[in-house]
């Protein structure tokens, strides 16, 4: 029976999240905030209230992998 390495496993997972995060979900988001910010209106905002929220979101979630992974000896991330 093949031993499967879970640790492994979950730290690839951890490496694919990251890369997607930095090289997809971050420009995506500040293309929304420039575009919130290019209409003008911030007496609503609404648009913008949320591009800024989910910049937030996403750039907590990257430290959180970063340092999930440094804890597993990544030192380049």
């Amino acid at each position: 029976m093949e031993e499967i390495d879970f640790a492994k496993e979950s730290t690839e997972k951890l490496l694919s999240r990251l890369e997607y995060l930095l090289s997809q979900a971050v420009p995506k988001n500040k293309d929304r905030i420039m575009s919130a910010r290019n209409a003008g209106d911030f007496s609503d905002g609404s648009e913008y209230d949320l591009a800024k929220r989910e910049q937030y979101e996403i750039h907590c979630e990257i430290a959180l992998l970063r340092e999930q992974l440094q804890k597993r000896g990544y030192t380049d991330v």
